[in-house]
C-alpha cells in the first residue's frame, strides 16, 4: 500500500513538473501582421501606388515622373516586391509612394505597433526612407494619429535589402476609434532619382 502511495506521489509530482515547465524548444507565438500581403503576391489588391502633388494637395493621375510596379526583378522572401522609380523630373512638387489602408485596426490602448519593411536601393541619390502611419476618424475628417520617420533613416545610393523600422510610439485613438489607418512607404526626397524595391512589410503589435 505504501509502495502504491509512493508511486502515486511520484506520478503527480512529474505531472506538475511537466505542466509548469516551459521547454526551450517550444517556439514563441508569432505576432499577427495587421497588414495584408506583406510578402507581395503577383496581383495584390491591398497595396496601391500613388503619385501626390504637393502644390494642389491631390493625387496626380497623369504624371509620368514616377512609375510604380509589382516586380519579380528583386525580392527577399518572394515572389515579388513593390517598386518605385523616378524616370524624369519635370520640376513639379510630386512624390510617389505605396500605401495600404487598414480598416478599424482596433489597436489596444498602450500597445506599440511596429512597422517594418525591407528596402533595396538602386542609384538613389540624396534620399531617406519614408515610412508613416496616419490614423483618421470621423469619415476621414479628423486626424487621430500621425507618426513618420521621414528625414531620419538614411539609405545608401546602392544597397541590398535592408530592414527599416518605425515604432508607433504613444499610439492612441486621440478623438475616437480609428476608422482607417494609412500605412505609407516611399522616399523622403521627392526629387531624388533612382529606384527602390520594398518587400516583407509588416505591422505587428508589441
Amino acid at each position: 500500500m505504501k509502495q502504491l502511495f509512493s508511486i502515486c506521489l511520484v506520478t503527480i509530482s512529474l505531472l506538475l513538473s511537466f505542466i509548469g515547465c516551459k521547454p526551450k524548444d517550444i517556439e514563441k507565438k508569432q505576432p499577427i501582421n495587421l497588414l495584408q500581403d506583406g510578402e507581395i503576391s503577383g496581383k495584390t489588391n491591398f497595396w496601391k501606388f500613388i503619385v501626390y502633388n504637393a502644390a494642389t494637395s491631390s493625387v496626380d493621375t497623369l504624371s509620368k515622373d514616377f512609375v510604380g510596379n509589382i516586380t519579380n526583378a528583386h525580392y527577399t522572401s518572394g515572389p515579388n516586391s513593390l517598386m518605385i522609380s523616378r524616370i524624369q523630373n519635370t520640376g513639379s512638387p510630386l512624390y510617389a509612394y505605396w500605401r495600404q489602408v487598414i480598416l478599424n485596426p482596433s489597436i489596444p490602448k498602450g500597445a506599440t505597433p511596429v512597422l517594418k519593411a525591407k528596402i533595396k536601393t538602386d542609384n538613389v541619390i540624396g534620399a531617406t526612407v519614408w515610412m508613416s502611419a496616419l490614423g483618421l476618424t470621423n469619415n476621414d475628417q479628423t486626424e487621430n494619429y500621425w507618426n513618420t520617420n521621414e528625414g531620419i533613416s538614411g539609405i545608401a545610393d546602392n544597397s541590398d535589402f535592408k530592414e527599416y523600422t518605425l515604432r508607433l510610439e504613444n499610439y492612441s485613438d486621440k478623438f475616437g476609434p480609428t476608422e482607417k489607418l494609412y500605412i505609407t512607404i516611399s522616399t523622403a526626397n521627392r526629387n531624388a532619382p533612382g529606384t527602390i524595391y520594398i518587400d516583407d512589410i509588416s505591422l505587428t503589435i508589441e
